[in-house]
């Protein structure tokens, strides 16, 4: 049975923002939302980022964000290990412990094979950031097979399998392509 360890510290948002400084551009080339407020120079002084987490931890309740995902994951773990197990019949490798780090910067959400996601709290409910979990959740489980496709194509696959799977679950998941 795979366990997910919902995460909150600063150590791991400063983590995602090295991710996203790296991202930063894809993000931008791609048209997709993203929350990032530094600079390259601001981004070299970890005393400035540290601050900048501060203030953003006092706007986003971001420890109320992580209740809403683990009651979101024990409300449906039956359901999510059902999805999974399907894909494990499938063929893919399914790790029994995923890590999902909470932070403020980034897109909505983002991965880091092979076991970790990041899940932008800064914008959207309890319900949208439960759909961005299970879909870059999914990027995780299928990386191997996305891993050379352009970024619409592994979108593409990954929402299809989202809908085949938790379309149940959110009847109003919105493809991204």
């Amino acid at each position: 049975m795979s366990q997910t360890q919902i995460v909150f510290s600063v150590e791991n948002v400063l983590e995602s923002v090295k991710i996203v400084a790296e991202l930063y551009p894809d993000l931008r080339l791609n048209g997709l939302y993203y929350y990032f407020p530094f600079t390259d120079e601001q981004l070299h002084a970890k005393e400035y980022v540290k601050e900048q987490i501060k203030h953003d931890s006092r706007k986003i309740d971001i420890k109320s964000a992580a209740k809403e995902l683990v009651q979101f994951w024990n409300n449906n773990k039956k359901q999510i290990q059902t999805a999974l197990d399907i894909l494990r019949n499938e063929g893919k490798i399914i790790l029994s412990v995923y890590k999902c780090n909470l932070t403020f910067y980034g897109s909505y959400g983002y991965y880091y094979a092979p076991d970790t996601l990041f899940l932008n709290v800064s914008k959207g409910n309890s319900e949208f950031w439960s759909e961005t979990f299970l879909h870059e959740l999914l990027h995780l489980v299928l990386y191997n097979e996305i891993l050379s496709l352009p970024y619409n194509e592994s979108e593409v696959i990954v929402d299809k399998i989202f809908i085949r799977l938790f379309g149940s679950m959110f009847p109003n998941y919105q493809k991204q392509f």
